[in-house]
């Protein structure tokens, strides 16, 4: 019986694929984060978790992050100040924004301090969510608890609930 050949057993050992050296390594991470970064903002949390999916080396991955951050390429207050703007034109109240800047991996500090800068009237947002999707006043309870139950998703509390749909009636004249 005849041993079946293949070309790898007449190759050098050299010429095998070698893991890339640290240096090289390096090199992919920083360009893998800049290319991310350069299509849009990122929380360093968020790019940490997407670069840990493509290397192994977290070492290497914080360093880079530090990098970035010297750089002035990742600053979690700027990208949390951004997504609260981009929450709030999307009519989402306080509570909705903080937990998905939660779920993203935002600090608590950088959650509040942005949350503070963007001197909304969240009753205002409120009403002005409420009306874009609700047309006329509400006709009875189950009206009104659908109502509330967006607002509710939309991630306002109790009390910018309340003055949002007393408003909503009042401008109908109910």
């Amino acid at each position: 019986m005849s041993k079946i050949v293949s070309i790898d057993d007449y190759r050098e050992e050299s010429y095998k694929e070698q893991p890339p050296s640290d240096s090289e390594l390096l090199a992919k991470i920083k360009n893998s984060a800049l290319a991310a970064i350069s299509r849009r903002e990122f929380c360093r949390a968020e790019l940490c978790s997407k670069l840990a999916r493509q290397y192994d080396s977290s070492s290497l991955i914080d360093g880079v992050l530090d990098w970035l951050e010297e750089l002035s390429y990742l600053d979690d207050q700027r990208y949390a100040a951004m997504f609260v703007r981009a929450a709030i034109a999307k009519r989402r109240g306080p509570m909705r924004i903080r937990l998905e800047m939660k779920h993203k991996g935002l600090s608590a500090m950088s959650i509040d301090n942005a949350l503070l800068e963007s001197d909304i009237d969240w009753h205002a947002l409120a009403l002005e969510s409420l009306q874009g999707r609700f047309a006329g006043p509400a006709v009875d309870i189950k009206d009104k608890s659908k109502r509330y139950r967006y607002l509710q998703a939309q991630g306002f509390n109790g009390d910018h609930i309340h003055y949002a749909m007393a408003e909503a009636n009042a401008a109908v004249g109910e």
